[in-house]
C-alpha cells in the first residue's frame, strides 16, 4: 500500500514485520486461557493492519474469537476493502495529531 510521503518504504522490511506480527498472533490465539487479544501497531500500512487481521481470522474464528469494536465512538475505521473493517480502529497523523496507528480487538 502506498502512503504519500513515504516513497522510500522498504517493502521487504514491511513484509517481514507483517509476517512476524501474524506469527505472534497465531501463537497467542492458542494460549488456552486467552480471553482477549489486542493487536495494535503504529503503522499507516494495511499490510501491518487489516491484512494481518484477515490472515489470522480463520484461526481466530475456529478457536472461538471474534472481532469486537474497542471504541464505538471513534470515527476512523479500518480500510473499507477489508471484511469487518468497521470493527477496526485507525488513527490518522493529520487528523489525530499522532503517528499512524491501527488497533483490533478479539474476544472469546
Amino acid at each position: 500500500m502506498h502512503v504519500p510521503g513515504n516513497e522510500d518504504i522498504d517493502e521487504g522490511r514491511l513484509a517481514s514485520l507483517a509476517s512476524f506480527q501474524e506469527k505472534a498472533m497465531r501463537h497467542a490465539f492458542k494460549l488456552p486461557n486467552l480471553k482477549r487479544l489486542v493487536y495494535s501497531t503504529c503503522s499507516l500500512y494495511s499490510n501491518e493492519g487489516e491484512e494481518v487481521i484477515q490472515k489470522v481470522m480463520p484461526l481466530a474464528t475456529q478457536l472461538g474469537f471474534k472481532l469486537q469494536d474497542p471504541f464505538p465512538s471513534w470515527p476512523r475505521r479500518g480500510h473499507r476493502e477489508f471484511l469487518q473493517s468497521d470493527l477496526m480502529i485507525r488513527a490518522d497523523p493529520k487528523l489525530d495529531h499522532t503517528d499512524g496507528f491501527f488497533l483490533a480487538l478479539f474476544v472469546r
